[in-house]
């Protein structure tokens, strides 16, 4: 046997092999990589949809409400009824217990 013959069937096998093996793995980590970052983007879309619009549209609520219920304590004093007004009382009830 031709010492060429046997190098090539012995050695082109194992450099095969090794090609195959840092390719095969350099593919594996950009496919985890895609995997991670398609899980990331879920996770965010989730977030997006299931905490932060309902949180947004909430908080908008709840500014409509502050926004209606200023308006009314901001007329109590135009009211003929002012003097004994139980919610203006209750309010600075309020207002002298947080100072």
């Amino acid at each position: 046997m031709d010492w060429t013959n046997i190098l090539i069937q012995v050695v082109l096998p194992i450099i095969t092999l090794v090609f195959g093996w840092f390719s095969g793995k350099k593919k594996s980590t950009e496919e985890v990589k895609q995997m991670q970052a398609d899980y990331s983007d879920k996770i965010l879309k989730t977030n997006e949809t299931y905490i932060v619009e309902p949180l947004i549209k909430e908080t908008n609520a709840l500014r409509r409400e502050v926004k209606k219920l200023n308006k009314a304590i901001n007329k109590i004093a135009d009211c003929p009824h002012a003097d004994n007004c139980p919610i203006r009382d209750e309010l600075q009830k309020h207002e002298t217990s947080n100072d």
